[in-house]
Formats: C-alpha cells, sequence, structure tokens
C-alpha cells in the first residue's frame, strides 16, 4: 500500500522549491521576504476563493476588481494610482524595512501590471521557459522567435509592459511564477540604471531569458529544421 504525502511533507517539498526558486532570483534573492509578499500578493489577487481554500491560504483574496483595474492601466503612472498596486507597495515598503526609500516605483508598478496578467502560479517556471514550448504539434515554439527578440529588444517600461501583455496572453492560462516574472521585471529596470555583472555576464537579462527560451526550443526543434 503507497503510503499518502502529509500535509508537513507536502509544505515541505514546496518550501524546498521555494528556496530553489528564490536562488535563481537575481534581485529578489537579497530580500526572501519581498519574494514570498510578491507570491501572497499575488494570490490574494488572482484566485478565487475555492482556490485559495484549496491551497490553504490563510487570508481571503480581495474583489475581482482590484485585478481587473490594474489589467486596464496602460502606463506605469495609472498602475500606480490603483489600489491593487498600493497593497503591493505596502507589502514591499514592509519587507524592505529600513532600506524601503531605495525600492523603484516605477518597476514595482510595472511588476503589478504583468502579474495581474499571471493566470497561475508555477513554482520555478520562467515565463521565457513557457514562450519557447512547442505549440501542439507544430514544431514552433508558442511565441515565435521574432517576438521574443522584440521583447528583448524594449526600450522603454511601457514598451516592456505591452509586450510582455502580448507574450503572456498567447500563453493561454499557462501557470508561470510570479515571483521569477517579478524579479525580471526588477532585473530590465536595474540594468537600466547602470547595474552590470562583471563577474558573470551570464546572470544578464537577455541571456537569461534566451537561455530559458531556446533550452526549450531545443527539445523539438533541430538546428537545421
Amino acid at each position: 500500500m503507497v503510503e499518502s504525502e502529509t500535509p508537513e511533507q507536502s509544505r515541505d517539498e514546496t518550501n524546498a522549491r521555494e528556496r530553489a526558486e528564490l536562488n535563481r532570483c537575481l534581485i529578489l534573492r537579497r530580500q526572501p521576504a519581498a519574494a514570498g509578499a510578491v507570491r501572497r500578493w499575488w494570490q490574494r489577487l488572482a484566485l478565487t476563493p475555492a482556490e485559495a481554500e484549496k491551497i490553504g491560504l490563510a487570508v481571503r483574496p480581495w474583489s475581482p476588481g482590484l485585478r481587473a483595474v490594474l489589467r486596464r492601466s496602460e502606463t506605469p503612472e495609472a498602475a500606480a494610482m490603483t489600489e491593487g498596486f498600493r497593497r503591493l507597495w505596502y507589502t514591499q515598503q514592509k519587507a524592505a524595512g529600513d532600506d524601503a526609500d531605495n525600492l523603484n516605483i516605477a518597476a514595482w508598478a510595472c511588476v503589478a501590471m504583468l502579474l495581474a496578467e499571471v493566470k497561475g502560479d508555477a513554482v520555478g517556471q520562467s515565463f521565457a521557459a513557457e514562450a519557447g514550448k512547442e505549440q501542439g504539434d507544430t514544431g514552433e515554439p508558442v511565441v515565435s522567435a521574432l517576438r521574443f527578440q522584440q521583447l528583448q529588444e524594449s526600450r522603454s517600461p511601457e514598451e516592456l509592459v505591452r509586450r510582455l501583455r502580448r507574450v503572456l496572453a498567447m500563453l493561454r492560462g499557462s501557470s508561470l511564477s510570479p515571483v521569477l516574472l517579478a524579479d525580471d521585471v526588477l532585473l530590465w529596470f536595474a540594468e537600466r540604471a547602470g547595474q552590470r555583472w562583471p563577474d558573470d555576464p551570464g546572470k544578464r537579462l537577455a541571456f537569461r531569458w534566451a537561455e530559458a527560451y531556446f533550452g526549450q526550443v531545443a527539445r523539438y526543434k533541430s538546428i537545421d529544421g
């Protein structure tokens, strides 16, 4: 007889996966409390009461209206005026403590706009890997290489959000990690503020996205195809 997994074992496994996910982050790794706050905020924003109960969420989800307003926001400035964003911003200020003055409000407004588009949570799953998966049996990725390249070439926050929203819409409800997506957006802003990785250029966002995307493509598409 196979013994069923206990709640304690299930929680230990989840904690282990979340720690592994955090180790893949470059920005949020410095603030584990901030990463946890991102996931809890997304859960309350996006889950239905039934979904929240299923995962044992201790607090009730918010009204769907908060998410809807964020999804309608066309600019980071507009998103920053929403109740949904303010609740995220408060959690990040609390997590940052004495470093709260260093938080980039524009970056976090973009995080809120994009996480409002995430349909389901899959710990450790990046959006870039999902974008590179095969579309049916076509031998082609869900998101074309051209569109993915255009995303990589985003030059403004508005452009980044617009293109990422399109990519997320193309994923058609695929689950991915809100934490990894938030870290990607924060890293995009950090690089534009002059932060670099001279010890390991592979940490740059463009390389990280390319590795996840083309790593998936390589599973079903030959270099000659």
